[in-house]
């Protein structure tokens, strides 16, 4: 009887935890937190991998084009 009344409180509590979370998400399901001020966002970025160097419309680059190597901490290109 224990494992029963157990269980069923955590299912009781795994439910109400996801109505919750639900509940107080938009459509979209983000969050209805509101926009941070100063907040953009870029459109049509490329997702190539590319060979030479790359310019990107942004400060910091946020997304487009890009080398497919990773790079390292010292800055160079591990291929």
């Amino acid at each position: 009887m224990t494992t029963f009344a157990v269980s069923a409180a955590i299912l009781a509590a795994a439910v109400g935890g996801v109505g919750y979370l639900v509940s107080t998400s938009d459509d979209s399901g983000g969050s209805r937190a509101a926009p941070i001020a100063g907040e953009r966002t870029w459109s049509d970025l490329g997702r190539n991998h590319v060979t030479g160097g790359v310019t990107y419309p942004m400060t910091p680059p946020a997304g487009g084009d890009h080398d497919p190597g990773w790079q390292n901490c010292d800055r160079t290109i591990r291929k």
